[in-house]
């Protein structure tokens, strides 16, 4: 996984995050909301319910409120029962005090408040109780010291709830980042050291190769078969060894973020009939059938040869691996607009729609049914889709089981990216 991903990983992941915790805290703040106006709601009635006690209690509405502003301790003890019993109707379980104020103007004067003398807020609950006196007009007015403590505590299941899930996300999002950038660094370190000692093995591959060529040539002068054959198996294993580390390198290119081609003028259909050349002379023979079909007319394409090469002989060579009989491969161009397109199409076993889908993915292999000799990393394909992608083009395969598959590959002809 490249750099820049695993940070719009953590990038996205950390937005998604905030929305969430946004979300709950707008869900807390409507749910306080929501319980402040039911709160006030059951005040509403609780008061109603107050006046209508107090209009029907004959002994309360002939109290007369005297010039000291006080109330005998027996209406006092009435209007702190009837307030009780009605605010436990409306299940408001909670600490209050209460004022009989009288409306002077825009004023407002403290009669009563559990025998101490003090201001009381506008904003309180009140109710009005002029009908109900003779002389004056008078608020009596509520006061809920413990209101805030008494919504949240209704609310107290739901804000852990809710609280617990917040830490519970931020804690999770934390330690996946931290574990998510910890597995990157590793796979840097894994990947620098492999591509380290594959190319500390290209000496020695290069070495064994050379020394082989030369007992070859010296034992093929004198006639020994025995030394010729030995030395014919360790310079194919070898070679074998050498393709491996060279698969291995052309990941290690692909995968690094700032890597560019080196581009130079092709001449596509040459490029061909030489690789598949190569490819003879390595086996000793031609490994199959090979038709050509040569119909563009624009074969010179602008583009890094290196990786053309092992594009179109990764293409090959796997037409031949998963052939059960003999192999017919048949390689064919035509002219697109601004572009070639390269088709390779074997007789093999053919791939199934559903391996189709993964055929390109890093490390995913092909099941070979009754071919058992099929070897790899299954890094080929993975390989070729990100290096003709690199160029500009794109790959397309279509495959139909026990007739073949076909491989398209398109790539432009001048392209500019590097």
């Amino acid at each position: 996984m490249k750099k820049y991903l695993i940070w719009f990983i953590v990038f996205i992941s950390g937005i998604s995050l905030i929305g969430l915790i946004l979300t709950q805290l707008f869900w807390i703040r409507n749910a306080m909301k929501l319980a402040n106006e039911q709160f006030n709601h059951r005040v509403t009635i609780a008061f109603t319910d107050v006046i209508n006690a107090i209009s029907n209690d004959t002994l309360l509405i002939k109290s007369n409120f005297n010039d000291k502003n006080s109330l005998s301790e027996n209406d006092k003890l009435i209007f702190d029962s009837i307030l009780k019993t009605n605010f436990n109707k409306q299940m408001l379980t909670i600490k209050y005090e209460f004022s009989i104020v009288k409306c002077i103007e825009d004023s407002i004067e403290f009669i009563r408040q559990k025998n101490k003398a003090r201001k009381i807020p506008t904003s309180y609950y009140n109710a009005n109780l002029s009908g109900f006196v003779k002389d004056g007009c008078y608020n009596l007015e509520v006061y809920f010291p413990d209101k805030e403590k008494f919504i949240i505590s209704r609310l107290s299941l739901w804000l852990s709830i809710s609280i617990i899930f917040i830490l519970f996300l931020v804690i999770s999002f934390t330690y996946i980042s931290v574990a998510l950038l910890r597995q990157k660094k590793l796979s840097e370190m894994k990947n620098d050291f492999i591509n380290n000692m594959t190319h500390e093995l290209k000496t020695p591959i290069s070495t064994i190769s050379l020394a082989t060529e030369v007992l070859l040539k010296a034992h093929n002068n004198i006639g020994d078969e025995r030394t010729i054959k030995y030395s014919k198996i360790i310079y194919d294993e070898n070679l074998r060894l050498k393709t491996l580390v060279e698969r291995v390198l052309q990941i290690a290119t692909i995968e690094k973020d700032n890597f560019k081609l080196s581009k130079s003028e092709i001449d596509i259909h040459d490029l061909i009939f030489e690789i598949v050349n190569h490819m003879c002379l390595d086996q000793g023979s031609a490994p199959g059938v090979v038709n050509y079909n040569f119909l563009a007319e624009h074969f010179i394409i602008n583009a890094d040869r290196f990786h053309i090469i092992n594009i179109i002989s990764n293409l090959i060579d796997n037409a031949f691996k998963y052939s059960a009989k003999k192999p017919e491969i048949n390689i064919s161009t035509k002219d697109l607009a601004s572009g070639i397109l390269i088709s390779i199409e074997d007789n093999g076993q053919g791939i199934t729609n559903d391996t189709m889908k993964h055929i390109f993915e890093k490390f995913y292999r092909v099941p070979t049914g009754n071919i058992h000799n099929v070897k790899g990393f299954g890094l080929g394909l993975y390989y070729v889709k990100n290096m003709v992608e690199a160029h500009g083009g794109y790959i397309h395969v279509k495959s139909e089981i026990n007739v073949g598959s076909k491989f398209d590959v398109y790539l432009p002809i001048n392209d500019k990216n590097s």
